[in-house]
């Protein structure tokens, strides 16, 4: 019999995004195969993390900019929501396990995911 560990950072890590470059709402939803509207849901969720509401660009009245593209980071945390919403298919549940699991969520944990990253990723000839 073998046995697997099923842990919330095996959850998080399936089908999450790495990017090292902006990118659309509109083109994520298609790499996604969502709506954009599904996209903006899962931005708002992800709005409860203090490092991506860091990296959300305000509007002059205060709103968020939702024309700019999204950052790398965004990119991954809205990922990463997307496989918890997935696993729970409730908003609340998937706000409360990202709010108990913080540093799976960090810009700091992304930042030290992507130098692994970039160290194995092949270099342009």
């Amino acid at each position: 019999m073998q046995v697997q560990a099923h842990t919330i950072d095996t959850l998080l890590e399936n089908n999450s995004i790495y990017m090292d470059y902006n990118i659309s709402r509109e083109k994520l939803s298609k790499m996604l195969n969502c709506s954009r509207a599904y996209i903006q849901k899962l931005a708002k969720i992800a709005f409860i993390l203090p490092d991506y509401k860091k990296e959300c660009p305000q509007m002059s009245n205060g709103g968020l900019d939702t024309t700019r593209p999204l950052t790398p980071y965004q990119v991954w945390a809205i990922s990463r929501v997307r496989n918890l919403m997935a696993y729970y298919c409730n908003a609340e549940m998937t706000k409360q396990c990202i709010r108990n699991n913080r540093p799976l969520f960090s810009k700091q944990r992304f930042d030290q995911i992507m130098t692994v990253f970039n160290e194995v990723k092949p270099q342009s000839a």
